[in-house]
């Protein structure tokens, strides 16, 4: 079996042969609370736009729920191809992130979004997202560098 004490050895996190103390758990404690805070911080130094001074966002249309939307306002629009240009389907997701985005909610003013930018299709598996469904944060920013960087003129 491998060594797990020498392995452990230097880093934040110990291994222990029977419970310690109080004051020794609180110190292991905060070495952990520590070295999370750490990592936390040097990933997010290496995320690209930390630097900006507003919050914005890409957002992907549910477009059965935007023509039903369209439908009952009594809204025209020739097919769903472009729904992400219609001003008023822009107005509605702008009031739908003030609503649920908002001081009243909790939200502190850098923690608000202050422009988005509508995209035409959702992601896919194996484009902009990766086969357990995770936003390939990378690839969007390559993808969609053009309309991020509209957002921040």
């Amino acid at each position: 079996w491998p060594d797990i004490k020498s392995i452990t050895e230097k880093s934040p996190y110990k291994w222990l042969n029977s419970l310690p103390d109080i004051h020794e758990k609180q110190k292991i404690e905060y070495k952990i609370d520590l070295q999370t805070v750490t990592d936390l911080w040097a990933s997010l130094e290496k995320t690209r736009g930390q630097d900006r001074k507003a919050l914005s966002c890409l957002i992907v249309i549910d477009v059965k729920n935007t023509e039903r939307y369209l439908k009952e306002s009594g809204i025209p629009y020739i097919n769903r191809d472009h729904l992400e240009t219609i001003e008023e389907v822009k107005s509605l997701i702008n009031s739908e992130i003030a609503k649920r985005v908002s001081k009243d909610k909790g939200f502190k003013a850098f923690e608000q979004i202050s422009r988005f930018t509508l995209l035409p299709e959702s992601f896919k598996v194996g484009r902009e997202l990766s086969g357990k469904q995770e936003v390939k944060r990378k690839t969007v920013a390559e993808m969609y560098s053009k309309e991020i960087e509209a957002m921040y003129r």
